[in-house]
């Protein structure tokens, strides 16, 4: 069994490719290692050694600044992402095809939540950020599931002969009997 996963590691069990992606970028900004400029993001100059190959992938590709939704991307699609994956099957962690976590997963994930030994956003992801403009830029870099297109949408609003909204059902006015008088 896996005794002492790494915050990637945890991140990708909580919120897969993404998370860790959103986890580099919220964890090297505060070490001081990133800097974020309304919606760019750019290293230091000095920039700290990478401790994990999924900062060193963010340090290097933000050497020039990018914009946030870029630096998501290149890390969630990263060789050094995926690898943390496979990984996490290999240990049973992470169910094959649908890439959820396993019973095991779970309750690794239960106790990393009780013990509180990593910052909020690693499990919660982006709604645990305190900055808000930061919480903004990060989450409008979610890429749609096919979930997030079945989700039902509200009904059309029709006006109806007196100016006001309604449901576009009321068909009572329209056509009379039938008959002319």
């Amino acid at each position: 069994m896996h005794t002492d996963p790494s915050v990637y590691e945890l991140a990708h069990l909580a919120g897969g490719p993404q998370r860790v992606a959103e986890t580099a970028l919220i964890a090297l900004r505060d070490l001081g290692a990133l800097t974020v400029t309304g919606p760019r993001v750019r290293a230091t100059a000095p920039a700290p050694p990478a401790r994990h190959p999924v900062e060193a992938v963010l340090t290097a590709f933000c050497s020039r600044g990018r914009g946030i939704p870029a630096a998501i991307a290149a890390v969630r699609e990263a060789p050094e992402t995926a690898e943390i994956g496979h990984r996490l099957r290999a240990l049973g962690l992470l169910t094959r095809f649908r890439h959820r976590p396993t019973r095991a997963g779970r309750r690794l994930l239960a106790e990393a939540k009780s013990a509180a030994a990593h910052p909020a956003y690693v499990l919660q992801g982006p709604s645990a950020i305190e900055d808000r403009l930061l919480r903004g830029l990060i989450s409008g870099t979610r890429t749609p599931t096919v979930l997030d297109r079945l989700k039902p949408r509200p009904p059309a609003l029709d006006r109806d002969l007196n100016g006001n909204f309604g449901s576009g059902q009321d068909f009572g006015s329209f056509g009379g009997s039938g008959s002319d008088s």
